[in-house]
Formats: structure tokens, sequence, C-alpha cells
């Protein structure tokens, strides 16, 4: 069994101490835990040392980890960037006695290598890909790498989105007025001091970021439990933390911690971290903001949060901006919902969605195939009531040129003799658009299918890497044309798409330029099935003439993009 080389697995069983009164172990010591694991990883990979940048957001599942469990933390390096990589951390937990396993949280940190030779730049060697899900995370990981390099302008954006389309008392709305106890939020300030200490530094003099998590983590769950006048609170989520700059050995750190708004059985407490060495200036370390819920049998309606000041309703305003960002991108696939709500604000977030949806298409293992007549394979996947079909084809011109002629929606018409219609209704960016695609019926006596689109594009980087168009249903709406009539069936699409690979895919030690593989992927959805009326044969026979189609269309456009020179 394959082991990749920055893996790293550790194992803690959870002592009487690390709970306390809470319903479950101290969440901060888990943020450390994971940080000492990604640190670990990321090191084995440099092969230097390595601090910590950033920790993405997390989502801290409803299982209580009690004392006496076994928390397994594992880390693998995702990707490497210049000087800088992802590691992605998974942790589970285990109940000793019945065995019982389950997936606490999944975040993804970024960190970056440090020379032990001052001024030199440091230059990572590229991630060693050996499986379909390495490679998965190792596209997603430059999905996540832009969202990063957006994440500070997109909160204002989406407070002023909230200003301009929601009227106020909607916005308040979020925080829903009730009867009851009202608390004001200097209630629920707390602030903190610590020293840090060479054992909580690395051989540079600079504090382990999972050390600042810990410390972060203890004050924000203070300020949660003042307001709900409980010590029951546990954390939900964790927004993105940022290590702005280092502290050091001897620094004070002052934390400060307090409720930013409350949304009726959840809570956001926010917390600042400052740095000052003796007889030096105040420096900003690091912010950070928790999602926190009270559990007993049912989730607990918490008092209202009474904000007076300026700056106390500003907290309060962009907390409603990270709260409304969390709906908006909740996993589709929650509550049986595969429609992505489209928001400008989010666009990044949805076309990672998106993009993941079709990786994760591409990681399944175990096709049955079904036809192979030398020029397209058709192979297909089930389990419950999923359908997966996935077409390969090879061609030889590069991945490049090929991709570039598959990903030109405008073209579809030419080699796909279902498509009526593909026009773009809106150029969110180079690599998003929204679409509109009518399909031709596929039997007598049916109406024409509408799909309004997602589209995102993903371009390799690497040899490692992969092309890849991905297609998913979306309520745009910004779609004022289209009227429900008797013309179209308005049909969705849970995942589908295109990836382009080098040939270099399948082991052999050919260039590049010496050929790719088509790969179109497809999961049926509930809308389609009864379409198709069970007639899944005549279904896949169009859709192997579709591709061959698509072959004979790219061979002719690039043989006379060469007679002209321009290929």
């Amino acid at each position: 069994m394959h082991r990749n080389e920055t893996e790293i697995e550790s194992n803690q069983i959870v002592r009487p101490d690390q709970v306390g009164g809470t319903p479950g172990m101290f969440y901060s010591l888990l943020l450390k835990w994971m940080d000492i694991a990604a640190c670990v990883s990321a090191e084995k990979h440099a092969k230097m040392s390595c601090v910590t940048v950033a920790m993405d957001d997390l989502k801290f599942s409803k299982e209580s980890v009690s004392a006496g469990d076994l928390v397994t933390v594992r880390a693998q390096v995702n990707r490497a960037f210049g000087s800088s990589m992802e590691v992605g951390v998974t942790v589970w937990a285990e109940h000793i006695k019945t065995g019982c396993r389950s997936q606490i949280c999944q975040g993804f940190f970024t960190f970056v290598a440090i020379s032990d030779v001052p001024c030199t730049k440091v230059q990572l060697p590229p991630v060693q890909i050996r499986t379909e899900e390495e490679r998965k995370e190792y596209v997603l990981a430059f999905q996540r790498r832009k969202i990063r390099q957006a994440a500070q302008r997109n909160v204002q954006d989406i407070v002023l989105d909230l200003k301009k389309s929601v009227p106020e008392s909607s916005r308040i709305g979020l925080c829903p007025e009730q009867s009851g106890p009202k608390v004001k939020c200097q209630v629920t300030m707390i602030e903190s001091l610590e020293l840090v200490m060479p054992q909580h530094a690395n051989h540079h003099g600079t504090a382990f970021g999972g050390q600042i998590l810990e410390w972060m983590g203890n004050v924000v769950f203070i300020a949660a439990s003042r307001l709900c006048r409980s010590s029951r609170a546990v954390p939900v989520a964790l927004n993105r933390v940022v290590f702005r700059t280092p502290a050091n050995v001897g620094d004070r750190l002052f934390l400060k911690a307090c409720v930013n708004a409350v949304f009726h059985t959840s809570m956001e407490v926010g917390v600042r971290v400052e740095a000052q060495a003796v007889g030096g200036e105040t420096r900003h370390i690091s912010s950070a903001y928790t999602t926190f819920a009270v559990w007993g049998e049912n989730p607990v309606i918490l008092p209202q949060l009474e904000t007076d000041s300026d700056i106390e309703k500003r907290r309060c305003a962009e907390a409603q901006a990270r709260y409304f960002s969390r709906l908006s991108r909740k996993s589709s696939a929650e509550g049986g919902k595969h429609l992505l709500q489209w928001s400008e604000s989010e666009a990044l977030q949805l076309s990672l969605e998106n993009m993941s949806r079709l990786a994760n298409l591409m990681a399944v293992e175990n096709w049955q195939l079904l036809t192979d007549d030398g020029d397209v394979k058709l192979l297909k996947y089930e389990e419950d009531k999923n359908l997966v079909v996935k077409l390969v084809i090879e061609v030889d011109y590069p991945a490049k040129d090929v991709f570039r002629l598959v990903s030109d929606l405008r073209q579809r018409r030419k080699w796909d003799k279902l498509c009526r219609e593909m026009r773009i209704l809106r150029r969110v960016s180079d690599t998003v658009a929204i679409t509109q695609l009518i399909v031709e019926p596929l039997k007598p006596g049916h109406n024409a299918q509408e799909f309004l689109l997602l589209a995102s594009q993903h371009f390799a980087s690497s040899d490692s890497d992969y092309y890849a168009l991905a297609l998913t249903s979306v309520d745009y709406k910004g779609y004022t044309d289209y009227q429900q009539t008797s013309s179209y069936d308005r049909a969705e699409i849970l995942s589908s798409g295109y990836v382009v690979r080098n040939r270099s895919f399948d082991g052999t030690d050919r260039p590049a330029s010496s050929g790719c593989y088509i790969l179109y992927l497809h999961q049926l959805s509930s809308t389609v099935l009864p379409y198709i009326g069970g007639d899944i044969l005549g279904m896949t026979a169009i859709l192997v003439k579709t591709a061959k189609k698509l072959k004979s269309y790219i061979t002719e456009e690039l043989v006379a993009k060469v007679g002209e020179g321009t290929a």
C-alpha cells in the first residue's frame, strides 16, 4: 500500500485534565496538535524548518471527544508554491471501548520554509503524486490558494453587498429578536497575557503557530461562556487565521476576545493577538473568529447581544458578513440539495466546490468497462443511487492545445449534436463563467432541456497537473430571460466536466507533446434519469458517438492550425 513520504500520523489519548467541565476536549488543544502534525509534514518535504503562515476555515463535527478517547491527527503536504506549501490535516476520534471512529474536522495549513542561510530564497521541490486522491488535492490546492489571496477583500465585499441588497431589518434578522435577557458586548470581553518562553518557540526563536492557536482558543472559549453563562459552549467553525508577523521569545502577548454577534443558537467570538517586546512597539500578530453553539438535547437559544459603540456595531456587521458567507457556501449535498446558490462575493468558493465535485469523480476507483472500440472507452460507476459515466479519448496532440478547443463553450455545437444552444450569461473571470445550455430531446415527445451551469476552468502548471473544465448547475438570480414554459424543461447537473491530461499519466516516459487523454465525466441526477426513461444503453451510445465527433473536431482544427503555421 502506497504511503505518501510527507504523511505524518499522531495519536493521543485524551486525559481528564484536557476535558475539564466542557462537553468534550478543549478544542484549543486540538488546534495545537493539528499545527504540530502539519509542521512536521511540511518540514519532511522541505528538509528545513518551516513556520505557520495561515490556517484555512475549519468546521467541527457535533461529535464530542471525551476523556479516554483516541485522537488521530494525520497530515500530508498537498502542493508546494515556491517557498510555501499547503498541508492538509484530518482528525478522527475513536472510542476505545466500542471502536467507533468518526471524523472530527479537516483543515488546511499554509507553511513557509525558512533557510538557515540569511537572505536566501527557498525554492521547494514539487510534491510527488502517486495516487488519484493525491492528484485531487494537488489540483484543489491551487483553487484554495486563489481563495486565500482574496479572503480579506471578500469579507469587505460581503459587508457592502449586505448593506446594498439586504434591508437593515433583514440583516438584524440574522440575529433574530426574541424575548429574554440581553447581554452587553462589554460583558463578554476578556483579556489575557502570555509570555513567550523558549519552550514555546522553534530554533529561530519564534513562537509555534500551534501554541498561539491554543492560547487564542482558550480566551474565545471564556468569552463564549460569559455570554451563555455555561461551560458547555462548543466550537462549530473557525474562520481562516493568518499570522501577520512572528512572535519572538521574550514577547508579551496580549489576547483580547469578545462576542461579536449572536445568531439565535450560535455566536461568533473574535480574538485579537498583539505582541510587545520590552520597550518595543505593539505588533498585531493575528486575529481569529470562532463560531460557538451550546448543545443540549437540542440547540440552546442564546441571549441577545447589545452593541452600543460604533466599533461594536462594525464588528457585528462583519460577523454577519462571515455568517452570510458560511451559509451561502454550505455544501450543496447537505440535506439532498445539489444546486449551488450563486453569490457574486462567493464566486471563488463556489468555483472551488464545482472543481471539487469533478475532482472527486476523478478520484473514483473500481470503474466498470462497458465498451472499448479502440477510439473511445466507456466506463461506469454505480453506488447506491449514484450513476457516473466516464469516457476516455486518446488524441495525438498536446494537452494545452486540446483543452483550448474543449473548453471553448461557444464552439460546442460543432461537435455535440445534442447541443441546441450554449451561451455565456455572465463572465465572472478568466476561469469562471455562468452559462446556459439547451439540449435537444433524447426521445420523441419530450421537451428540450435547459441547464444553467457554473463553468470553472483549471489550467495545468506542471506535468503532475491536468487541465479541467468543471460544470455544475447553479441557481443564478441574475438570469431574468428564462420563463417557465412548455418549450424547455429545467434540469440539473450534479457534476460533469472534461479533464485533459498528458500521456505521461499512464506511467510512460513519453514527452507531454506526444499526445494526451480527454476524460469526460458525468454524474447523472434524478432530473436526468427519468428523462432518459431507463434507456441507459441508448444514452451511452449517444455519448460514444459524441466523443468520436469531438475527437474528429479536434483533429480537424489542429491539423488546420498546423497547415496555417499557428498551432
